[in-house]
């Protein structure tokens, strides 16, 4: 895992600075391999909350590849903060009760200064998540036919931050 790390380093390092960066396909499918690992890797420090399963974690392994099917986007952040992540359950409801009926997939933003990875990992998936692109994130999993420009147009800020876990997947 070490040499995706090493070979990510020189797209990545102008995004967390801010600096704008073209993706080819090529380069989005290894910006989006890293934001998995990444994700997985914060997942597993979720402790006793973690539920993805060790099968998606095993599969990316053996795979090296992101997660078919689990979109990823690109936003950006606009803070003094240097490294933070957020974690929201995606939950499926009771009807009638409003009990949660059973946890869809983790929802995970990874922030390194101004990159942000919107990752999701499934852990009982019934719903299909179609990413929605906006002024404030574009896709880059599953790969585009051609390449994308970083940062959106729109970035979040401390006072908007919140705003990155209504992340616009529509089921």
């Amino acid at each position: 895992m070490q040499e995706m790390d090493n070979d990510i380093a020189p797209i990545i390092a102008p995004m967390v600075r801010g600096v704008k960066t073209i993706l080819n396909p090529e380069e989005q499918l290894k910006v989006a391999t890293w934001a998995t690992k990444i994700g997985l890797v914060y997942e597993s420090l979720s402790g006793s909350s973690r539920l993805v399963p060790n099968a998606v974690y095993k599969w990316f392994f053996d795979h090296r590849q992101p997660i078919p099917d689990q979109p990823i986007q690109l936003a950006r952040y606009v803070s003094d903060a240097t490294h933070l992540h957020l974690r929201r359950e995606i939950v499926s409801r009771d009807w009638f009760t409003s009990a949660i009926d059973h946890v869809e997939s983790v929802f995970l933003a990874v922030i390194l200064r101004e990159y942000v990875a919107l990752t999701v990992f499934p852990v009982q998936p019934r719903l299909i998540i179609e990413p929605r692109d906006g002024s404030d994130r574009l896709t880059i999993w599953p790969v585009r036919s051609h390449d994308v420009t970083w940062p959106p147009a729109t970035y979040y800020e401390p006072t908007t931050l919140g705003g990155l876990c209504n992340f616009g997947f529509s089921p």
